[in-house]
């Protein structure tokens, strides 16, 4: 697979700052992991992001408050954020041939990505 050289959207797994071994000689979960939570940690930086802006603009009574297309929905003294204003963009888990030990499931392991509410 060739790519540019200095694209983020593409992780190739068996390089640094990862390193998994591609061998089945060592255990990935833990790497696997780490990539998930590194990029879901994107997510939730920009979901804040959003959160921050709308607090600042709104006068927290509003029902609805629209900011481009993304929507925030105050309910019962919460505020419900539909999409983060700068969706980050996607990335590609690149496994380059070989054999990858797992052990256990491979999720992300940050407990703020279960549920987002925000208290305004």
């Amino acid at each position: 697979m060739k790519y540019p050289i200095k694209t983020d959207a593409i992780i190739d797994v068996t390089k640094p700052p990862y390193s998994a071994d591609n061998t089945g000689a060592q255990d990935c979960t833990e790497i696997l992991r780490r990539i998930l939570d590194d990029i879901m940690i994107r997510e939730v930086e920009e979901l804040q992001k959003t959160h921050d802006k709308i607090v600042e603009l709104s006068d927290g009574g509003r029902e609805n408050v629209y900011i481009g297309l993304e929507t925030a929905r105050y309910q019962r003294g919460k505020l419900s954020i539909t999409y983060p204003e700068n969706k980050p963009y996607s990335r590609i888990i690149y496994f380059p041939n070989g054999t990858y030990l797992v052990r256990d499931t491979i999720t992300y392991t940050l407990d703020n990505l279960k549920q987002f509410w925000y208290s305004v």
